[in-house]
């Protein structure tokens, strides 16, 4: 600004035969309106990065939300595949046990476990609150009588 205002003044002088050399701007007093319309200028830019800061910060935020909701059903899903692992292997162990108390007849082996099964099943369906109904066992729905598992157990 200083250098735009030496050269059109020492043109303007230059008829009179003053050359200017310097020229320095000290002080400009905007008017009112001007100094308003510049206050609110900034204000704007004021609030324009506040907004921006506070999307950034509710967006980080989402991410995070939404990383962790990820992780832990990553983590529930990895812990119940361990528990379905090791109830497999209990589960593994205990036929082998039975098969070995039958005498090695596998058949009988599941028959007992599936009676297990079985009345573990009833028990649970009667302490229900819920529970309306119970059902008894018969020979259809049961694998195996508890006649019939002594008589197999003992035949052994």
């Amino acid at each position: 600004m200083n250098a735009v205002m030496l050269e059109d003044l020492d043109r303007a002088t230059d008829d009179w035969g003053v050359k200017v050399t310097r020229v320095e701007v000290r002080d400009i007093i905007p008017s009112p309106d001007i100094l308003a319309a510049m206050e609110g200028q900034m204000a704007a830019e004021r609030r324009k990065r506040a907004n921006i800061l506070e999307s950034e910060g509710r967006r980080a935020s989402q991410v995070n939300d939404a990383q962790g909701a990820a992780d832990a059903v990553v983590l529930e899903a990895e812990a119940e595949a361990k528990r379905l692992e090791t109830v497999a292997e209990g589960e593994a162990l205990s036929l082998k046990q039975l098969t070995e108390a039958a005498g090695g007849d596998v058949d009988k082996a599941l028959q007992v476990l599936l009676l297990s099964r079985y009345w573990s099943t009833q028990a649970a369906l009667a302490e229900s609150p819920n529970t309306k109904v119970l059902f008894y066992p018969s020979k259809a729905t049961v694998p195996v009588s508890v006649e019939g598992l002594r008589e197999m157990l003992s035949a052994e």
